[in-house]
């Protein structure tokens, strides 16, 4: 009788370079479920700024009046601190302060008459540049201010997410209601 069968040796280096291969694969899903992550993240977070920038374009197309306010305790009211831009269109304050808020205004008599709520997380600025009519004509393109009253043409919104990345969205005059 002659039996075929493998010897204690074979049976060990064959388990060894099972395992080394099974590793491999394993680490090579490992890696490719932290990029399809990744890459869905980087989806959310541009959904969110796209998102962001409907939302202010929204309620400056429906304000009948817009004030810019930069680097100001009074620009933000309602905020926890200090703020270096902000917007008001109308009865809606919107500012970016470890994310974005948005503001409204309930009653007009009361001390503090905003009510405010975190918008978005992944914002992590917030900019306002207005192109404002000059008496002669011409437009100056600059950051909304205090000093600049209702006299913007168009402003566009710069959003940053919490990866340094800008999206930006313009709103005109014509848009808005009047």
């Amino acid at each position: 009788m002659n039996a075929r069968g493998f010897t204690l040796t074979e049976l060990l280096i064959g388990t060894a370079v099972a395992g080394i291969v099974g590793a491999i694969a394993l680490a090579v899903l490992w890696r490719a479920g932290l990029v399809a992550a990744r890459a869905h993240a980087d989806v959310r977070i541009d959904a969110d700024a796209w998102l962001a920038l409907a939302a202010i374009s929204r309620d400056l197309r429906a304000a009948s009046q817009w004030r810019g306010c930069l680097d100001s305790d009074a620009c933000a009211i309602g905020a926890p601190r200090r703020v270096g831009s902000s917007i008001v269109a109308g009865n809606v304050q919107w500012f970016a302060d470890d994310g974005l808020w948005r503001c409204e205004r309930k009653e007009k008599r009361l001390r503090n008459p905003w009510v405010c709520d975190r918008f978005l997380d992944s914002v992590a600025s917030v900019q306002f540049v207005a192109d404002l009519r000059r008496r002669n004509g011409w437009a100056i393109r600059r950051d909304y201010g205090e000093g600049d009253g209702d006299r913007a043409k168009a402003i566009e919104v710069i959003v940053w997410t919490r990866k340094s990345r800008p999206y930006s969205r313009t709103t005109g005059l014509h848009e808005r209601a009047h």
